[in-house]
């Protein structure tokens, strides 16, 4: 088939939480679901990952530890460093062979943010804060409960991210409304849209790999704008492998109930699990669409828990910058994680000029009384963005495919490094617009000595 083992035992966990998702609906109290959260998914991490499921109940276990015991002050260093140390350790022993598997590690990075995120609303309720959307908790919540939580097999093994809030309204059924509404429908349609990514990578791997467009016997033969063209498709193809395994835990938390996100004209909204929303991301115009829409749940985490942590800084750049740092160790230790995040962050930096250099001239096209001749520039304007920004994420996303080095420069000496030298070119244009306006300013002094 060209699946791992791993793989597929992943893909057998992430689809038992259709049936599990039906077991639960009925369940009598919230106690039941508790217990039932926290039984079912030590089972599914023993099917899956086998003896190594002691890592989450060590991490877990030892967590809960600290809050109970150890102040608040000195509990959020603790548990912060304690969480990353232990998964940057695990990556460090585990990541023997050049490329990326599948292994225990892959569920311990979803752990790590819900326990620090964990830890953070409790140290916020304990201080007097009200965290991320009224998340802090002023009393660390029973150990059951609290197992409950961190084993639910709704965000076991991919995500999403929620806070305890939300899973303790889940539980107590106050989430939505008395009687919920139907959602097998929307689950089903996840469910479906999961398959049909996966089914879309496994169909077309064997035509388009990702290691053998960047072969540099082959690299070397082709023109480059075949290059890019190859490149592009084929790194643009692995994202639909997130979109699977993200769509297929979405429509089991649909199922559930934890997915219930209100109501819009007096429609149910099933959404609020959603880790990929797929139309936008494929058509996106801006790497900023990449941030707000592909692995959701996870961004908003990294706003609220390390970018807006990082506000003493007081600089956005450096804030963004840390937290995308973060990212990039949470992932691993591959070298390639680190160019992927940076090659972001430059992107987004060089988008925010261009966009600016290019909003006056290009506005007007946007208005709702642009003449034909101007929505048709539109047209082809966005079409132009959706070329490049479509051709950034692979770019930037090779590295977090290749992960060593070498492959990732023998990929990007393929592609001319042509987003590379966009970045110079931006570069050169903002120091030289900085220069501008300091002799203008010089001159406009000037003018001013010479008036007065």
């Amino acid at each position: 088939t060209g699946v791992s083992a791993d793989a597929l035992k992943l893909l057998f966990g992430l689809s038992c939480g259709y049936p599990l998702a039906l077991l639960w609906r009925p369940l009598p109290s919230p106690a039941a679901r508790h217990c039932f959260s926290f039984t079912t998914g030590l089972l599914l991490m023993w099917c899956v990952y086998g003896g190594h499921l002691i890592h989450s109940l060590v991490t877990a276990t030892a967590t809960f530890c600290v809050l109970r015991w150890a102040s608040p002050k000195l509990a959020l260093p603790v548990c912060w460093v304690g969480n990353v140390g232990y998964l940057l350790i695990a990556y460090y022993h585990t990541a023997l062979a050049e490329g990326y598997s599948i292994n225990w590690t892959t569920a311990q990075c979803v752990l790590t943010l819900r326990l620090i995120g964990f830890t953070f609303d409790v140290v916020d309720g304990r201080t007097g804060k009200q965290g991320v959307d009224g998340a802090a908790l002023p009393t660390l919540p029973p150990f059951l409960h609290y197992m409950g939580f961190i084993y639910h097999f709704g965000g076991l093994f991919v995500g999403p991210q929620y806070s305890y809030r939300k899973y303790e309204g889940f539980v107590e059924e106050t989430l939505f409304p008395s009687p919920r509404p139907s959602s097998k429908a929307a689950a089903f349609r996840c469910f479906v849209e999961g398959v049909l990514c996966l089914l879309l990578v496994q169909f077309t791997t064997p035509y388009i790999d990702v290691d053998s467009v960047i072969d540099p016997l082959q690299t070397q033969t082709r023109p480059w704008w075949l290059n890019v063209l190859l490149i592009t498709i084929a790194y643009r193809l692995i994202l639909f492998r997130y979109f699977g395994v993200w769509k297929l835990g979405e429509g089991a938390n649909i199922l559930t109930g934890l997915g219930f996100n209100g109501f819009e004209a007096g429609v149910a909204r099933w959404d609020s699990m959603t880790n990929i929303r797929i139309r936008r991301v494929v058509l996106q115009t801006r790497m900023q669409d990449l941030v707000l829409h592909f692995n959701v749940n996870t961004n908003e985490w990294t706003k609220h828990y390390a970018y807006k942590r990082l506000r003493f800084l007081n600089n956005k750049s450096l804030s963004q910058l840390g937290a995308l740092l973060f990212l990039a160790c949470w992932h691993g230790l591959r070298v390639g994680y680190f160019l992927c995040f940076l090659m972001e962050y430059c992107d987004l930096q060089i988008e925010a000029v261009l966009f600016r250099w290019s909003h006056r001239y290009t506005s007007a096209w946007y208005q709702p009384n642009a003449l034909l001749y101007q929505r048709t520039l539109g047209y082809l304007y966005s079409f132009l963005l959706w070329i490049v920004a479509t051709a950034m994420v692979s770019y930037g996303v090779l590295p977090f495919v290749q992960l060593s080095w070498h492959k990732t420069i023998a990929g990007w000496a393929a592609l001319g490094f042509w987003n590379h030298w966009l970045l110079v070119g931006v570069c050169v244009g903002r120091v030289c617009e900085l220069v501008t306006c300091y002799f203008r300013r010089c001159t406009h002094s000037k003018t001013a000595e010479k008036t007065a």
